[in-house]
């Protein structure tokens, strides 16, 4: 068995592009992809429910 080494994994620059330019291991690569999948899930549905929420009050 080898010990966790490191590789060059999907991860995004500042811009929000992926780039493999990072030599990271296995376990930064997931906590990075998935606090980066999470943000944007989470602004996505903020922004949803901000459209709802405004198309509700206008409607009543």
């Amino acid at each position: 068995m080898t010990k966790e080494s490191e590789f060059l994994f999907p991860t995004y620059n500042n811009e929000n592009q992926l780039t493999y330019e990072k030599k990271i291991t296995r376990a930064v690569w997931e906590s990075e992809f998935i606090h980066h999948h999470i943000h944007n899930l989470t602004d996505k549905w903020q922004i949803e429910w901000e459209e709802k929420s405004n198309s509700i009050c206008k409607t009543e």
